[in-house]
């Protein structure tokens, strides 16, 4: 193993192709753990319905983005990701964020975590938010050992909401 990280911005819907078979991944896992009554939509989500209105907008919401890539230099493969965001009201939020069930346990997705959290925490926000898929227990676990807590559930339950404010 031998792991690169690559960081940059993400300003227009094109940007996001190089992370496009990850997102999908992460998508996948999320449907596959997800109550039955959120699979479907779940299952359903794409790069397309999910970041892409983002950049269609009036406005773009974003007063700054990053994305960190995981590079496998041996297999010359991108395993991981962090896209982070930081809005224009002021509040950061880690957007999306895998990494390959190989990679875990290793230390490599709290190094991602920590320089996604970096890059918030530069802009002060007044809070940082997360939000985790119904079922994802491994996530919602990762993010509390982290010192983020429950905020709300969205979407009649679909989605946790996390925030770094006690």
């Amino acid at each position: 193993m031998n792991l690169t990280y690559e960081y940059t911005k993400i300003t227009k819907k094109d940007d996001v192709e190089v992370f496009r078979p990850l997102v999908d991944q992460l998508f996948k896992l999320q449907a596959e753990r997800a109550e039955d009554k959120w699979k479907p939509i779940l299952s359903s989500m794409t790069i397309e319905s999910r970041l892409h209105p983002d950049f269609e907008a009036e406005i773009f919401p974003y007063a700054d983005t990053q994305l960190i890539m995981v590079k496998d230099e041996a297999i010359d493969r991108y395993v991981g990701f962090a896209y982070s965001t930081m809005g224009r009201d002021k509040k950061g939020n880690l957007k999306l964020y895998f990494l390959e069930e190989a990679y875990r346990g290793k230390g490599i997705g709290s190094k991602l975590f920590e320089d996604a959290m970096e890059f918030i925490e530069a802009h002060q926000p007044e809070e940082v938010l997360i939000a985790v898929s119904n079922g994802n227990e491994q996530a919602l676990g990762f993010y509390m050992s982290k010192g983020f807590r429950y905020k709300s559930m969205f979407m009649d339950g679909m989605v946790t909401l996390l925030t770094n404010l006690k």
